[in-house]
Formats: C-alpha cells, structure tokens, sequence
C-alpha cells in the first residue's frame, strides 16, 4: 500500500515526525508532498533534518500567498500529482486547506478525474 502524505506548514511537519515511520514499519509505503507553503531553511528544512524525515519526493511549490492563493495552487499541483501517481490513499495533515485538498482526491462535481479507483482521503 501506498499513502501519499501532504503537508507543507510547520506545526505538521513536527506531526509527520512519528508518522511517517510508524507507517513505513508498518509495512505501508510513505512519501511526502510538500506543498511548499512554509518552504525556507527555519520553518522548513530544520523539522526535516531535526526529525530525521526523509526529503520529500514532491515539492509542489505553491509558495508564499493569501490563503485563497495557496489553496488554489496546492490543489491543482495536487491533482496533477494524484493523476501521474494513482496512490492508494492521501494522508493531508492539518486544517489549513485540508478538506478542500481532501475533495480533489475524491473527485468532483464535474466528473471523477480518477475513476472508480480514487485515493481515499485522510485528513489527520
């Protein structure tokens, strides 16, 4: 199995520190998809290396905006990501976004982009 983990502000990468092991120990494959929202040395890449998280594999770049700006940009290199990827789940942590990062995952109004075999979606 295969759960793609999202995150991309502070307070979450402290959160990934014990889950991203305990998935991986669990057998369940665990990559990371750095949205990119705090994405400098002091509120980024410190948790990473403090944490001794592996580098994320994705690094969507959404970068610096209103949270309109962010969300919008996190969402469209998101399912870009989920349509090249196929993973079997999504894991997004935090509330910052997370549930409408959680309805691309899902599909939407206009047509399931993923078909029947859309990633679940856990926001943690």
């Amino acid at each position: 199995m295969r759960i793609i983990v999202v995150v991309g502000a502070r307070p979450n990468f402290i959160k990934i520190g014990p889950l991203v092991p305990a998935l991986e120990a669990a057998g369940i494959h665990a990559p990371i998809a750095h949205t990119g929202q705090h994405y400098d040395q002091q509120l980024s890449d410190v948790f990473f290396a403090d944490l001794e998280l592996p580098e994320p594999t994705w690094f969507l770049g959404v970068g610096s905006g209103t949270h309109a700006v962010q969300t919008g940009r996190a969402m469209m290199a998101l399912e870009e990501l989920l349509i090249a990827e196929r993973p079997d789940a999504l894991g997004i942590l935090g509330q910052a976004g997370g549930s409408e990062l959680r309805g691309v995952a899902q599909g939407s109004d206009a047509g399931d982009v993923f078909g029947p075999g859309a990633p679940v979606a856990l926001v943690v």
